[in-house]
């Protein structure tokens, strides 16, 4: 795969943000033929000018740094659990994962990392994971997840399905490593439905669908998204299956 340029990047948010060449140029003052020949590469875009077009299109932090990284500059870092301005919604986040139970729920960053889980969703990991149990999830990767023999690799019977929408939602920074993007759309402020996840281990077969809430925003908090991804049952059998876990739990 080819790794993107800033300027194909800029045309792929601006495409996605529902803007014209022209509707950028106007919001971020610049001129349309400066923007024009950053997108088609004839001028390589300033770190300033860059700074400028993430602002304009209220770009996410995962998203500003590939474009700082497909220019060549160092990205943006800041951290989401010491970052001040963050912490009522990583507060909020936390609560909601309580609100959550009997319900698994984890918080995401942006990049897919797990900043927190509650008990249902740590059970139901551990359960269907064949490695040693996490007692916490925070710090791993959701592709660590999905991909690792350690974790529920051998365990998602939908694995096509959702190694396919995963593909759809990389990218590549300049040194070839995968880059997630955001998953949300856009234009969605509320709920938005993820892929269902299917799980097996011997006889067990359990049916989750799945919903990820942004909580804030990310330019609020100048950090990535925050977001709660919540995995409902999907029929009466996995949620009295994940009834049986948390009882399991209290004897």
């Amino acid at each position: 795969m080819d790794k993107p340029t800033a300027g194909s990047l800029i045309k792929d948010y601006r495409t996605a943000a529902g803007m014209s060449q022209l509707d950028l140029a106007c919001e971020a003052d610049i001129s349309q033929r400066h923007l024009s020949f950053v997108e088609t590469g004839r001028t390589g875009p300033s770190r300033e000018l860059l700074d400028l077009i993430a602002e304009t299109l209220s770009l996410g932090q995962l998203d500003h740094n590939a474009l700082l990284i497909a220019a060549g500059f160092a990205p943006v870092k800041r951290d989401a659990e010491t970052n001040p301005a963050a912490k009522k919604m990583l507060d909020a986040a936390e609560r909601m994962l309580g609100w959550q139970m009997p319900t698994p729920a984890v918080i995401l960053r942006e990049d897919w990392t797990l900043m927190g889980a509650n008990d249902a969703a740590r059970r139901l990991v551990n359960y269907f994971s064949p490695g040693p149990d996490l007692v916490s999830m925070k710090g791993l990767s959701t592709i660590q997840m999905i991909m690792e023999d350690r974790f529920l690799k051998d365990a998602i019977v939908n694995m096509d399905e959702i190694m396919a929408y995963m593909q759809s939602q990389l990218k590549f920074d300049a040194s070839g490593t995968p880059l997630p993007t955001r998953v949300l759309d856009r234009d969605e402020d509320g709920p938005t439905a993820h892929l269902p996840l299917v799980l097996r281990r011997g006889d067990v077969e359990v049916a989750f669908e799945t919903t990820l809430v942004t909580v804030g925003t990310a330019r609020d908090a100048q950090i990535g998204e925050i977001r709660v991804e919540t995995f409902f049952p999907a029929n009466a059998a996995a949620a009295a299956f994940i009834e049986s876990l948390l009882r399991e739990a209290v004897a």
